[in-house]
């Protein structure tokens, strides 16, 4: 991106967040109007899988090389140092790392996949609780996915208006990347084939290799409308209402 990468930085990581707080605050707003009802109907306190959790053969535990913000603050420092100085050396040492992590991602993480969520759905079957989590987060599902898709209309209407693109045909174009996301319920998962559909929408590649790999750490509007809503149905599962609590003044 050259010179402009710090400012192009700066106006992605506003509206990554702005977008995600948004998403969250609708996410509350339908969970809590509309969660409680769903729960109370189905009535009941569920157990956690978790306490039924049935020994693995063996386990390994790969500690973290760094937490996630140290993470992205190298990654800021990395990126907006290698546009500054203008150096390929450590660009195309970044680029086939890259190529290293979406090989892993699309030959070994996607494929175990199907055999993680399995053995989930085995330890909530074991637990005895599977018809009872299954009939509350089928619905909480589907709610979820409709909120998604409400604020993925949103969001392409606006690009589009300030584009001049179709947003629908945009949204054609990006299907397999929801798909894909909604499969893995992973947005580092999910990077490759964004790209690529972002790529089908005539985003050059600059621009689509510097947004999707970071929006991907930071515009985290699925997840937040995800998490709010699960969240918000396991505390009503548990006997917990949720309520919003007035923030404390900073001084």
């Amino acid at each position: 991106m050259g010179r402009g990468a710090s400012r192009l930085l700066g106006i992605t990581t506003l509206l990554a967040y702005v977008s995600t707080i948004t998403a969250g605050t609708l996410a509350f707003l339908v969970g809590t109007g509309i969660l409680s009802k769903i729960v109370s109907s189905v009535g009941g306190h569920a157990e956690n899988p978790e306490e039924a959790l049935v020994s693995g053969f063996f386990s390994i535990g790969i500690t973290p090389i760094m937490g996630v913000m140290s993470a992205l603050v190298t990654a800021f420092m990395l990126g907006l140092g290698m546009a500054a100085l203008q150096n390929k050396s450590l660009y195309q040492v970044t680029k086939d790392f890259q190529g290293i992590i979406e090989k892993v991602i699309q030959g070994v993480i996607i494929p175990l996949l199907p055999i993680h969520i399995a053995g989930i759905f085995a330890n909530m079957t074991y637990a005895g609780e599977v018809a009872r989590i299954m009939q509350v987060f089928g619905v909480v599902f589907a709610i979820i996915i409709i909120t998604h898709m409400l604020m993925i209309l949103s969001q392409y209407t606006i690009a589009g208006a300030v584009t001049g693109r179709n947003p629908f045909t945009a949204l054609r174009n990006m299907i397999p990347a929801y798909f894909t996301a909604i499969g893995t319920q992973s947005s580092a998962a999910t990077i490759p084939v964004t790209l690529r559909s972002a790529k089908k929408n005539n985003v050059s590649n600059e621009v689509a290799d510097f947004a999707v790999p970071l929006c991907a750490t930071i515009h985290l509007s699925g997840s937040t409308i995800t998490l709010t809503m699960c969240a918000i149905a396991v505390m009503l599962m548990s006997g917990i209402t949720p309520h919003s609590v007035p923030c404390s003044p900073l001084f």
